[in-house]
């Protein structure tokens, strides 16, 4: 929830105990004369859509009224299949990994206890997933999660946040973001059943966030600040040294790839759904862009 303090201008230092101003209140803004802004989690029980590419909405189902006071922050991964959706829900203080069958149109709870749950990704079994979580640790690390039961498996450490991960088709590399200097892109690979050390990907003079790799592994899609906007480029992966290519040009970030690996789905600095259509060998191109619908005020990034 939203806390208050009292605190000495002077000696910058809190006085009194904290106090409760608003069970699962965020984003608090406070005005000169005093007024209070803060924002309070929906009760309004949130339906799953398809989106098609002229924007029209077809309702899948809603969620069951339990996962409905999780608030707004949502986000979600489909299944290689089509068959099945994994969606983390977050309220002020908690959040969970779910998985929502699309034909039955039921969603069950896997996880307990995962503190804040976010980006949740299929792993290529589809039996386990990796996900951003804190479980009983101070900050997010990553976690792959049998979906069947049975403890999560923290895969990596560190004392700042992990998040959106991206793994290759055979699962053994991960490729990460972590708040190291405002953003930075990881990849760590798994060798004799272990996870190696984690390389960064780009240098620490730019902020880096989103990564995406392709449905062959071999380009990598990311957002970055390079030209003073964030804007989508691609890389070649593993080799990232290679000129990057840029995709968006009216910013963009959130990029996503079609399955077939010829179209990549990303959000603009207008909050408008956008795909670039690609030609990937024998070099890459951009083919088209084009604007498939606007998202409206409530998108928040996922």
């Amino acid at each position: 929830g939203l806390w208050a303090v009292k605190i000495d201008l002077k000696t910058l230092k809190t006085e009194d105990a904290p106090f409760l101003v608003e069970p699962a209140g965020s984003f608090p803004s406070l005005a000169a004369d005093g007024t209070l802004l803060l924002v309070r989690p929906s009760t309004a029980k949130p339906d799953l859509v398809w989106v098609s590419h002229g924007g029209a909405l077809e309702t899948i189902g809603p969620l069951p009224q339990s996962a409905a006071s999780y608030g707004s922050n949502r986000f979600m991964d489909i299944s290689k299949d089509g068959r099945r959706v994994l969606i983390t829900l977050q309220a002020a203080s908690s959040g969970e990994l779910w998985v929502y069958d699309l034909a039955n149109r039921t969603a069950r709870v896997v996880t307990s206890g995962a503190g804040q749950a976010v980006s949740p990704r299929w792993m290529p079994d589809g039996e386990h997933a990796l996900v951003s979580a804190d479980f009983t640790e101070r900050n997010w690390n990553l976690y792959r999660v049998s979906l069947n039961g049975g403890a999560p498996v923290r895969l990596t450490t560190g004392e700042v946040f992990q998040y959106s991960a991206s793994l290759t088709p055979d699962g053994r590399t991960i490729v990460y973001g972590e708040s190291t200097d405002g953003g930075s892109l990881f990849a760590v690979t798994e060798r004799d059943g272990r996870l190696g050390d984690p390389r960064r990907l780009f240098s620490a003079s730019m902020q880096y966030d989103f990564p995406s790799l392709s449905p062959d592994g071999k380009w990598l899609a990311y957002s970055s600040d390079a030209t003073g906007r964030v804007e989508v480029y691609v890389r070649p992966f593993p080799d990232v040294g290679a000129a990057r290519r840029q995709v968006s040009t009216n910013g963009g970030e959130n990029p996503v790839w079609a399955r077939g690996g010829r179209e990549l789905f990303f959000v603009d600095a207008d909050f408008r759904m956008n795909v670039a259509t690609l030609e990937t060998a024998p070099d890459f191109r951009v083919l088209r862009r084009d604007v498939l619908f606007e998202l409206g005020p409530e998108y928040l990034g996922r």
